[in-house]
């Protein structure tokens, strides 16, 4: 009888994992799929990511490397003349899709020790195009978004405006990132031209903080993505290597898709 009973509470014990395991799997598949469900914030259909970079073997020339960035730029703008091509932009820093982010902590003026850690993007200003994003509150004024004005421009996601305002709607407040004041360039000024809605890294992922800031000069660091109609993807590296085809440049320029 004793062996009976002993036999029972581990035919339940056994039963109750399964269950609890069977329930687990259940509600990450569930949240897994809720969250491909959600917007991750912009668009990345018919986008097409690209990473141009010189040669490695020609890395070491110091003549050709100080000309670098006008040959990537060269690229970059046959890209955007390239048919089927409906706008393309630059931008580094976090990456969809790769894990290779950018992170730092901006505090608003009104209050320098409430320091909100976010992601960062730098971009030219087609970007907010190509990936369609459309602000919440505030506009983009694509005239203003440079590095050198003051107050730097900058749009931030819903989820860091709330953040680092305490609720109150971001459009024309200033912040600044304390990584940055004991530079030799520190930069203390950044005013919300806009509010975004709210990011993600990817569909899986939860929201997170995000801002972007202008990007500099096109350089062997930058992605340049693009809208492109309708090339298949298993195509792309064909596409650039023809957009390149009798041009000197290709003899120096390797690119990542």
């Amino acid at each position: 009888m004793w062996n009976q009973r002993h036999a029972n509470v581990w035919v339940w014990v056994e039963l109750v994992v399964v269950l609890v395991l069977l329930w687990y799997s259940i509600d990450l598949v569930y949240n897994y799929e809720a969250a491909a469900r959600q917007s991750k914030g912009y668009d990345t259909e018919n986008v097409f990511d690209i990473q141009l970079n010189i040669k490695p073997t020609l890395q070491n020339d110091s003549v050709l490397m100080s000309h670098s960035a006008e040959y990537l730029e060269q690229i970059y703008q046959l890209i955007r003349q390239y048919q089927g091509v409906e706008e393309a932009c630059f931008y580094y820093g976090t990456i969809p899709y790769t894990g290779n982010n950018m992170y730092e902590g901006y505090a608003p003026h009104s209050d320098s020790t409430h320091v909100v850690g976010c992601f960062i993007r730098y971009v030219s200003p087609a970007y907010f195009k190509v990936f369609r994003l459309r602000p919440l509150s505030g506009s983009f004024e694509a005239e203003r978004w440079d590095k050198n004005e003051y107050p730097m421009p900058v749009l931030m996601s819903e989820t860091l405006s709330d953040s680092l305002f305490s609720g109150r709607n971001g459009v024309g407040e200033t912040c600044f990132n304390p990584y940055f004041l004991n530079s030799a360039q520190p930069e203390t000024n950044y005013k919300v031209m806009a509010v975004l809605p709210a990011h993600k890294t990817d569909e899986y992922e939860r929201y997170e903080p995000f801002i972007y800031l202008p990007s500099p000069p096109l350089t062997h660091w930058h992605h340049i993505a693009c809208v492109w109609f309708p090339i298949p993807y298993r195509d792309l590296p064909n596409v650039l290597c023809r957009i390149c085809k009798g041009n000197y440049l290709s003899a120096l320029i390797t690119y990542t898709i």
